[in-house]
């Protein structure tokens, strides 16, 4: 098991395949509704609170899980200003916000678009393209992502193979003032019928 600290307010857990077996835990039935699932969550937030001090008594807390290699799980502990602990094992939740990602190549970015087709990605997208003199070309792809998709962070993950997710709140309107509109609309669709 792998606790990692992401700043005060977030905690991951990599669990490898003998953890799931020791908590008696899989990735396909992860449910914090179960009692099982409750207990060795909370077991092992204790111990997080031992070897990191993330402390998720305090508040509440919202836990993304989903499969990660082997037959492990990855789960993500965010604290939350929301009233009571929230579960994205399953479910998601319509609050809706803008993410960038940047990449150096546009095939890139076209291996990015067909990863999230295949993953049936239905929100907003658009790309974009900035060419400077001297300078590498640099590509962009607006996402429209869910708060709660249990597959978010995962997602994420992969498209960080291949890009930059820019953090910048601002990001996007100086992408789109200083940059070529490739695709306005269905981005990802588009795109990736190129890859």
């Amino acid at each position: 098991m792998e606790l990692t600290p992401i700043g005060k307010e977030k905690l991951e857990i990599m669990l490898t395949r003998k953890d799931m077996e020791r908590f008696r835990l899989t990735a396909e039935r992860l449910d914090y509704k179960n009692t099982e699932t409750r207990r060795a969550v909370w077991t092992i937030l204790d111990t997080a609170k031992r070897q990191t001090g993330f402390d998720a008594a305090k508040g509440q807390i919202r836990i993304d899980a989903l499969p990660g290699k082997g037959g492990g799980c990855v789960i993500f502990i965010t604290k939350t200003e929301n009233g009571g602990t929230e579960n994205t094992m399953n479910g998601t939740k319509e609050k809706s916000f803008k993410s960038l990602y940047a990449f150096g190549s546009l095939q890139d970015m076209l291996s990015a678009c067909r990863f999230l087709r295949e993953r049936s990605y239905r929100g907003e997208s658009a790309a974009f393209a900035e060419t400077a003199k001297n300078c590498p070309n640099k590509y962009y792809l607006s996402l429209s992502e869910h708060e709660k998709n249990p597959h978010a962070v995962f997602e994420a993950m992969f498209i960080a193979e291949f890009g930059k997710k820019l953090a910048c709140e601002h990001a996007l309107a100086y992408i789109k003032e200083h940059s070529i509109c490739i695709c306005e609309k269905n981005a990802v669709k588009t795109l990736a019928k190129m890859a």
